[in-house]
């Protein structure tokens, strides 16, 4: 019984493996096309389909090679940490305030993930959510601040 199983598992494998590099083949097809054929030549349409191209990349590799150092949780934050600061690069050169608070929630997940990977072996209970706490106010109020002047910035005429 266990010969069926672990053959609908190589299976199942096989078929995820394939639909995995399809879609990584298809992500960067499409993205060198938007980039060679694009009407407009928007600077960010440029920048996005070169992360995205980027992205099907590295995925294939981590994919293909796994490691089991720390080289990818550290490879794949500093990719995230670029990516929020390229969305609110876009964000600001489009005016687009929806880009801006996209940006903004992604930063305060990776903060409160930082801080709990960081932090949560390191002090008592009690004291981590505290000190927790404090953070995630006041980093919420500047981040409230910032948000509005981004926005009336982006309201008034240049």
């Amino acid at each position: 019984s266990y010969g069926y199983y672990n053959d609908a598992i190589t299976n199942a494998h096989a078929s995820m493996t394939s639909v995995f590099i399809t879609l990584a083949i298809f992500t960067i097809l499409g993205a060198c096309g938007a980039i060679f054929f694009n009407p407009a030549k928007s600077d960010t349409s440029k920048l996005e389909n070169s992360i995205a191209i980027g992205l099907a990349a590295i995925m294939l590799v981590f994919f293909y090679s796994p490691s089991e150092t720390f080289i990818y949780p550290l490879l794949f934050n500093l990719i995230l940490a670029y990516l929020i600061f390229v969305m609110f690069q876009i964000g600001y050169r489009r005016h687009d305030m929806r880009l801006v608070n996209i940006g903004m929630g992604f930063t305060c997940i990776l903060i409160a993930a930082r801080y709990f990977d960081f932090a949560w072996d390191l002090m008592p209970r009690s004291l981590f959510f505290i000190i927790g706490g404090a953070i995630l106010l006041m980093g919420g109020i500047a981040l409230e601040k910032k948000r509005k002047q981004i926005k009336m910035q982006f309201n008034t005429p240049a």
